[in-house]
């Protein structure tokens, strides 16, 4: 008898398929992992921003002695002052300006310094005195990172102050931050 060596054709195609099942799978698993790492990166980072701008307000709110003045698009706390884009005309990325700290609640730039990292939008800002009097305050503020050419409103990722979960939202963070803060002075 005469032992043939190698493989036949149909063997020859349920590798190729079992590879191609597999190889599917696998690469199907690391775009998965490469989402979650974008995602978690992106809300990682607004979250910091956020957490850094809630911070320093709070800072300053802690030592002024109850000194806050609420302007449009300005907010003053003691010497420090707090000039910000309403949200409508800073739905530009990249826009300079969204917020900015002043020397006074007239003042210029103290340092140039834009508090909105480039790539985030300020989506809301406040600080409410829930009783008038008594030094304690609720700060919050809103943060959102989109894609490079995404509109902040009417646009496909996000919408009502949270991203959709739609193709290309891991590119998508928001981050709403709020605290109370009680006045030391």
């Amino acid at each position: 008898m005469k032992h043939n060596k190698g493989f036949t054709v149909v063997e020859l195609l349920i590798a190729t398929t079992v590879f191609s099942v597999v190889l599917l799978v696998i690469s199907s698993g690391l775009i998965y992992i490469g989402k979650v790492y974008y995602k978690t990166t992106a809300q990682s980072k607004v979250q910091d921003a956020t957490r850094a701008i809630v911070d320093e307000i709070s800072q300053n709110l802690q030592f002024t002695n109850g000194d806050l003045t609420i302007l449009p698009n300005r907010i003053c706390v003691g010497d420090t002052g707090y000039k910000f884009a309403s949200v409508p005309s800073a739905q530009v990325l990249g826009s300079t300006h969204a917020l900015q700290r002043v020397s006074s609640c007239t003042g210029a730039p103290i340092d140039g310094k834009e508090l909105v990292p480039q790539g985030m939008y300020l989506y809301g800002l406040s600080i409410t005195e829930p009783v008038s009097g008594q030094g304690i305050y609720k700060v919050m503020v809103h943060l959102v990172s989109l894609p490079e050419g995404e509109p902040l409103f009417g646009g496909e990722l996000f919408s009502g102050g949270s991203c959709k979960a739609v193709p290309g939202s891991e590119y998508c963070a928001s981050v709403k931050l709020e605290t109370t803060v009680i006045s030391r002075l």
